[in-house]
């Protein structure tokens, strides 16, 4: 089972999160305003001044963009299991949208 795998299980030890086994608060999030206070406590500590912009339910977990103070668009998720945060840092920069019409 590959890291984000175990995340999203609720493995108590994952060192993509930098937190160790007992450390995570156990959650059932079913609502979403709870994985966004999750989530706005989170950017509060690790990217001041952020504000959430777009956020996606997926089973399991919730999906937020948000925009830094100097306009990046950035991802993080929030596990609905164990209400963990993960930041997408391999999807670097947001360049731009592309919008597809038919």
């Amino acid at each position: 089972m590959g890291h984000p795998m175990v995340w999203w299980a609720g493995w108590q030890g994952c060192p993509m999160t930098g937190l160790s086994a007992g450390s995570w608060q156990v959650y059932n999030i079913s609502e979403m305003f709870t994985a966004l206070a999750i989530a706005k406590k989170w950017l509060d500590a690790h990217f001041p001044g952020s504000e959430i912009e777009e956020t996606y339910t997926f089973p399991g977990y919730y999906t937020i963009h948000f925009t830094t103070p100097d306009g990046d668009m950035q991802m993080i998720s929030v596990s609905g299991y164990n209400g963990a945060v993960m930041f997408h840092w391999w999807h670097g920069h947001h360049i731009s949208d592309i919008k597809i019409s038919n």
